[in-house]
């Protein structure tokens, strides 16, 4: 479906899912930072119209940018929470109630320490990657991917954010760092995005099960396992 020139290229379907309680309710997202909410019991058609559209980009101020930064690369509904959707853009992570208007509850910085190089991320065609998101059991917590070959585990009350290395270095049981920390304004503290980013290592798929806290991550050729008790094991596809 792509078109013979990208400057021909106006807007694509980045994810899209059912509802998982209800069979006639799904979700898309797109290129342009929107979130459709889509009813078959409403429409047939969902190209013209759809039962809801969430703008990520509504109301912040525009820059050359905005548009690749509100990218949208995946949204899920929470289990436990019907009318509550998660969206993951190039920076941040989203929490919306589908009922309360089109403003989200709550934005969780995930990269945005990378704000100040969206030049070069722009020139190095880095702005463009995109970052799974998947929602624990509970619904309390979502775990999304990033650089440095790690993958962050948030909680939506926007206080810590733990990240996942994809590292064979780590032994099996070993308990991981602790949780990053979260300013007033619900960013990460100054002092905990200091380190250098490696933006050739990033974790583009993963997912949380269903039924436990276990998570997946992919890491080139190589699938990397997690419990809420222990690092289980890596293991390389051949």
């Amino acid at each position: 479906m792509k078109p013979k020139s990208m400057e021909e290229l106006d807007e694509i379907v980045t994810h899209c899912e059912f509802h998982p309680q209800s069979s006639s309710v799904f979700l898309y997202t797109t290129s342009k930072g929107l979130l459709h909410l889509c009813d078959f019991r409403e429409a047939a058609s969902f190209q013209t119209q759809s039962s809801l559209r969430l703008e990520v980009g509504l109301g912040q101020k525009k820059n050359a940018f905005s548009e690749l930064i509100n990218s949208l690369s995946f949204a899920k509904f929470l289990p436990a929470f019907p009318h509550h959707v998660v969206s993951r853009d190039y920076l941040t992570v989203k929490l919306w109630d589908v009922r309360s208007g089109r403003a989200p509850l709550a934005s969780i910085a995930v990269c945005d320490y990378l704000e100040k190089n969206l030049l070069s991320l722009y020139e190095e065609d880095l702005i463009y990657d995109k970052f799974f998101l998947d929602v624990s059991p509970c619904s309390g917590y979502v775990v999304t991917g990033a650089y440095n070959r790690s993958a962050h585990v948030l909680d939506l009350g926007a206080s810590h954010n733990l990240a996942l290395p994809a590292n064979f270095d780590a032994k099996r049981a070993k308990i991981l760092q602790p949780a990053r920390r979260y300013g007033p304004n619900k960013k990460l503290m100054p002092s905990e995005t200091s380190e250098p980013v490696d933006f050739k290592k990033k974790i583009m798929a993963g997912c949380w099960s269903p039924k436990e806290n276990t998570v997946a991550l992919a890491y080139r050729n190589c699938i990397f396992l997690y419990s809420d008790k222990a690092i289980l094991t890596g293991t390389t596809l051949k």
